[in-house]
């Protein structure tokens, strides 16, 4: 997000995280006022969540693949993550899992 979404801004900008507790799931989303993703990183990189164990993505986005790697590890096929634009402008991460590992990582 720093490095990638605010290269060329000149204003303020900001990073908004927010954490809610919806059902048996916890949602964490982090978003931006930056540039965006663009449509072909959107969709790059949506297939390669869904299935982080075989995908093959740009070197420049391996940071968000690793945190979705990682959390997949933890929670299995409970954890979901989507990539987005906000209407305002800017990117959304929104990350769901249970409150509770199933797993433990050593």
């Amino acid at each position: 997000s720093v490095k990638y979404g605010f290269d060329a801004m000149m204003s303020d900008c900001l990073i908004e995280l927010s954490v809610q507790r919806q059902q048996e799931m916890l949602t964490v989303s982090i978003a931006d006022n930056g540039a965006g993703f663009p449509d072909k990183v959107i969709n790059e990189l949506g297939q390669a969540v869904r299935h982080p164990e075989s995908a093959d993505v740009d070197a420049r986005h391996i940071g968000i693949l690793n945190v979705c790697r990682r959390l997949h590890l933890i929670y299995g096929d409970g954890f979901s993550m989507e990539l987005s634009n906000r209407t305002t402008g800017g990117a959304l991460v929104t990350l769901c899992f249970p409150p509770e590992s199933p797993r433990t990582i050593i």
